[in-house]
């Protein structure tokens, strides 16, 4: 939290007009106190109720607006910096360093690599003329697909029919 008070310091000083400071925590107890100088807002200051869920949505819009970001490693802020408008400066904590280091939450690599399931990208994904291509054929195959279940249901159905239709015109012993 200390690299975090010297950077709201050093924002301040570099002529920046006084930082709104809002803090998204789950531990408000533990964590407000370490900003007290900088008179933090919390969603509790913001929010109209203080159920849960919308604790967490302020919490993640006003991350996701905000100018500038100090996030913790956590996916919930990562995420936020991610849907950000352009323009949002970020950083996060760099334990080499012992400060906050300037993010790119769209080059982070270790981050996509979470969602990595060893195959392949989708050669249909993308704006590619190949791949444009690919999402037109598949597009059709599927459609075709469809059309043939349909087919294959009326012609069942119509057999169905067909049979019930029998089975009550029979004599009834």
């Amino acid at each position: 939290m200390a690299w975090l008070r010297e950077r709201l310091a050093a924002l301040a000083g570099a002529g920046s007009p006084e930082p709104v400071v809002f803090v998204a925590t789950d531990d408000p107890a533990g964590v407000l106190p370490a900003f007290a100088e900088f008179e933090p807002l919390t969603a509790a200051d913001v929010s109209a109720g203080d159920a849960d869920l919308l604790a967490h949505l302020i919490d993640f819009e006003v991350l996701r607006r905000a100018g500038h970001l100090g996030i913790a490693n956590s996916s919930f802020s990562r995420m936020a910096s991610l849907l950000a408008p352009d323009g949002q400066r970020v950083a996060v904590p760099d334990i080499r360093t012992e400060r906050l280091v300037p993010y790119d939450p769209w080059g982070e690599r270790a981050f996509w690599e979470r969602f990595d399931d060893g195959n392949p990208p989708d050669p249909a994904m993308g704006d590619s003329p190949g791949a444009v291509l690919r999402r037109g054929l598949r597009a059709r195959r599927e459609r075709g697909e469809g059309l043939a279940a349909l087919h294959w249901e009326k012609v069942h159905a119509a057999a169905l029919e067909q049979a019930v239709a029998a089975e009550q015109a029979r004599p009834k012993c």
